[in-house]
């Protein structure tokens, strides 16, 4: 439903794209790979002509590591084949999948469909980390991966803060969906935590930070307020990574019928939608959508069926929209299985 691509294309079921970006100069003795947000259907990955990865899915993420074979200041060429999922369905069956792919879209689409982004990193970084509010227990917690990919053992401290997440965008059409923020009040210190990280491993590390009082302020459609958390990892000398993740102080349970959205009874009323499109893949759309929402005393959405982009999740945290999450393993009307 975009007029600018040919007819001619909705019949293609392969293709190979490529693409020439420089790396830049300072990103010399680092860790740097390829990270895709989704590839509809089998990805082959090439970088300067060597094969780096495969994937095969069509809405999850994942990372190539191209270290090595890259160098800071030069040009690479990037070259992706891509095959569409149909062409491995088992057609003895009608629509018989081996690969997740959904409602409707998802068995429609092909190629790479969201952001690619070259990443840098350090030899020693945070790989992961999942903030985790326990509202009923006050109490939050942070799930953290450290890697050490040098060749020495490294003694390190985890330590940092969670502020206040100030939106500054506009309120109307045009301003709104565009991304500006800062942070401001320190609500928590996250405190000092040490850890050792052979070269080689990757280490997983739990902290708990108390939570008393009205240090946080709930999350809710009606007060959608939001902390940014910055954690930094130093090895005494120097901080060496930094991750930042944006978080809400809400808990959800489920009750006998019931939805409990902070320990309170929670009705949830919005609207579900099947597709995803060109005129769909845009911050400004998803705002539009969840005004709609807002405008007509609606809190929720359901976007059904398959993984959906991150700023659809990241607009609507800031909106007061609540999101009943699926997955793309969808059969429910007797017709695609895996």
């Amino acid at each position: 439903n975009y007029p600018s691509y040919p007819e001619s294309w909705d019949n293609i079921k392969m293709a190979w794209m490529k693409k020439t970006v420089t790396v830049p100069a300072d990103w010399s003795d680092r860790i740097i790979k390829l990270h895709f947000e989704a590839v509809a259907g089998f990805a082959e990955i090439y970088v300067n002509n060597e094969k780096v990865a495969e994937n095969f899915d069509l809405f999850l993420p994942f990372d190539v590591d191209t270290t090595g074979i890259v160098e800071s200041g030069k040009d690479i060429e990037i070259l992706v084949g891509v095959r569409s999922q149909s062409l491995f369905e088992d057609n003895s069956t009608i629509g018989r999948r081996i690969i997740p792919a959904g409602s409707m879209w998802g068995s429609h689409i092909s190629g790479i469909w969201q952001d690619v982004f070259l990443v840098s990193l350090p030899k020693v970084y945070v790989e992961d980390m999942f903030v985790k509010p326990y509202v009923s227990e006050n109490r939050l917690e942070l799930e953290i991966a450290v890697r050490n990919n040098s060749q020495k053992k490294e003694n390190l401290v985890l330590q940092g803060y969670i502020s206040e997440w100030m939106n500054k965008a506009g309120n109307e059409v045009n301003s709104a969906p565009v991304p500006e923020w800062e942070l401001g009040r320190k609500a928590l210190k996250i405190p000092e935590t040490k850890i050792i990280v052979e070269p080689g491993q990757s280490v997983k590390q739990i902290i708990r930070i108390p939570v008393s009082g009205r240090e946080l302020a709930y999350w809710t459609p009606d007060t959608p307020n939001l902390y940014g958390l910055v954690l930094n990892l130093s090895n005494r000398k120097q901080t060496i990574d930094t991750k930042y993740e944006r978080f809400g102080w809400r808990e959800w349970a489920i009750n006998g019928t019931k939805y409990y959205l902070n320990g309170e009874p929670f009705e949830l009323k919005g609207d579900s939608w099947h597709f995803m499109g060109v005129p769909q893949m845009t911050r400004r759309y998803a705002w539009a959508w969840f005004t709609a929402i807002k405008d007509a005393n609606g809190n929720a959405v359901r976007p059904h069926a398959r993984i959906y982009p991150r700023f659809v999740l990241d607009m609507a945290d800031g909106m007061g929209v609540c999101v009943m999450n699926e997955t793309a393993i969808w059969a429910s009307d007797g017709g695609p299985k895996m």
